[in-house]
C-alpha cells in the first residue's frame, strides 16, 4: 500500500503544471483581448473626433456673436386688399413681423401704426397677383414694406428702426 500513495501524487503532479499553462493563455488572451480594444477604441477616437479649429479661427466665431445683437420681432396686425387685377377680383390677406435690431421699436411701430398701415394699404392695393408670384416677387414686396414703415417713422438710413419683414401669411385668392 505504500506505492499507492506515491502514484497518486504523481498523477496530480503532471495536473497542476496543466492548470498552471491554462492560466498563462488565459491571461495573455484577455490581454490581446484589452489591447485590441484599446487599439480599435484609439483609432476610433483619432477618426471620429472632430479637429480642433486653428486659434486664428476660433477668434471671428468669438466675436460674431458679440457683433449681432438680439432682434426684437414686432407683430404686425395682418392686411386684407384689394389687387389691382384686371377682370379678375382678386385679394390678399398678409400677415407678418417687422424685425428691428432694438427691442425699444416696438414701441415706435405701435405709435406710428396708422401711418404704417396707411402706407402699406397704399402699396399693397397698387399690387397685382403677378407683382407677387414667385421668390422674387415676395423679396421685393418685404423690401417696400420695409421702405415704407421707415418712411412712416421718419427713420433714416443711418439709423433704421425696421430692418426686415418676415411673413407668417401671405394668401392671395
Amino acid at each position: 500500500m505504500a506505492a499507492a500513495p506515491k502514484t497518486a501524487p504523481d498523477a496530480a503532479a503532471p495536473a497542476a503544471p496543466a492548470a498552471g499553462g491554462g492560466k498563462k493563455k488565459l491571461f495573455i488572451l484577455v490581454g490581446a483581448i484589452v489591447a485590441a480594444l484599446a487599439v480599435g477604441g484609439g483609432a476610433a477616437w483619432f477618426l471620429l473626433a472632430k479637429k480642433a479649429p486653428p486659434p486664428e479661427a476660433e477668434k471671428p466665431a468669438a466675436e460674431a456673436p458679440k457683433a449681432k445683437r438680439a432682434a426684437a420681432y414686432i407683430p404686425f396686425e395682418p392686411l386684407v386688399v384689394n389687387l389691382r387685377d384686371e377682370n379678375v377680383e382678386r385679394m390678399m390677406q398678409i400677415a407678418f413681423s417687422f424685425e428691428a435690431a432694438d427691442p425699444k421699436a416696438a414701441d415706435l411701430v405701435k405709435q406710428h401704426s396708422p401711418a404704417i398701415r396707411n402706407r402699406l394699404i397704399l402699396l399693397l392695393t397698387s399690387k397685382t397677383s403677378m407683382d407677387l408670384a414667385g421668390r422674387e416677387g415676395k423679396e421685393k414686396l418685404a423690401a417696400e414694406i420695409v421702405q415704407e414703415a421707415r418712411a412712416a417713422m421718419g427713420a433714416t438710413k443711418e439709423a433704421p428702426v425696421i430692418e426686415a419683414v418676415h411673413f407668417s401669411s401671405l394668401i392671395v385668392q
